[in-house]
């Protein structure tokens, strides 16, 4: 071999190095925003927040520094709404909340009213990467162009209010209810109470102002600022809330060399059962500080639930309607499957 060969040849190796040297030393910086308060200004009843900082904490240890989460807390970057569709468009990496049917009609099927039994169900079968609940949503967030890396399970939630006790739904019929921007949320709420609807960002002024005065919501979030406006709660159950999606664009997934991809799904398994754990915690804590501040919890007997069941049963045809009858059928179908 000529000495012109062996210069070559040694430079080839040399760049071959120099390029895996400097892919192993790339650093991956995500950008994720959420509605959800930062826990360090709000962390009272704040289990979401908290669990986007775990995986913000978790990814950066376990992926020795090669991926950052930049979390954008409480709306910065914009609702739920518009953040979403800035991933979908790449123009945001990352997405933590709840992807609105507004986007895509077959995200409502998440807000079926009483679609799982208990909390317990939600965290067994909306949290499994390898069940049929999580596939087909992930097949969905695909035709948007984006890699749903987990589920958290969220919450469920109740109703409040400032004016009186709620066991019947007819108890509902003097109360301007806040409603979020949802279709099926919408059917569900309009039927039975005047409704209002309103951006997280402005529901606690709502309440000041009298605008609304009463709101569906879960328990533990009262512990927070906004509980200061109401004073009844129901724990009516009516709605899971699929609000821990953590979402990427494809292409920023993509570009993150395999052994990241599993490194940082794994890191959002975690972040979500520290939510789930979080929840629970914060549910057990509003039950007791709550009742202690003067609220009144009413919790509802098996035959008082079910006529909001029922009532919930009676709009699956419309709300079929809503999200399409083969998605309707799709999620009922996964959730029964995985119920088994």
């Amino acid at each position: 071999m000529n000495l012109l060969k062996k210069i070559i040849i040694i430079l080839i190796l040399f760049m071959v190095i120099s390029m895996v040297g400097y892919s192993a030393d790339k650093i991956y910086t995500i950008r994720i925003a959420t509605i959800y308060n930062d826990p360090l200004a709000e962390a009272a009843g704040n289990s979401l927040g908290k669990s986007l900082a775990k995986f913000t904490e978790l990814v950066k240890e376990k992926t020795d520094g090669r991926v950052i989460i930049q979390p954008f807390y409480g709306s910065v970057l914009g609702g739920q709404v518009e953040t979403f569709e800035q991933v979908k468009r790449g123009q945001l990496a990352g997405f933590f909340g709840q992807p609105m049917s507004s986007v895509d009609p077959r995200f409502g099927a998440w807000s079926i009213p009483y679609l799982f039994d208990n909390y317990e169900e939600v965290k067994r079968i909306v949290s499994d990467i390898d069940g049929e609940f999580f596939k087909l949503s992930e097949e969905w967030m695909k035709d948007n162009n984006c890699q749903l890396i987990v589920i958290g399970p969220s919450n469920i939630r109740g109703f409040a209010n400032n004016k009186h006790t709620v066991v019947s739904i007819k108890d509902l019929k003097d109360l301007k209810v806040r409603t979020y921007q949802d279709p099926v949320v919408s059917l569900f709420w309009s039927k039975i109470a005047i409704t209002q609807p309103l951006g997280w960002a402005e529901t606690y002024s709502a309440l000041q102002t009298k605008v609304v005065n009463g709101l569906e919501h879960p328990l533990s979030t009262f512990l927070g600022s906004i509980g200061e406006l109401v004073s009844y709660y129901s724990d009516i159950g009516w709605q899971w809330t699929s609000g821990a999606n953590l979402v990427v664009h494809e292409k920023v997934w993509n570009d993150l060399p395999e052994d990241l991809q599993k490194l940082v799904r794994e890191a959002g398994i975690e972040a979500m059962e520290y939510q789930g754990q979080q929840e629970e915690e914060n549910l057990e804590k509003a039950m007791v500080e709550l009742a202690e501040q003067g609220y009144e919890i009413t919790l509802l007997t098996d035959d008082q639930r079910q006529e909001w069941i029922d009532y919930g049963r009676s709009l699956d045809d419309e709300i079929a309607k809503i999200v399409g009858k083969d998605v309707f059928d799709a999620i009922m179908n996964a959730v029964e499957a995985t119920r088994k």
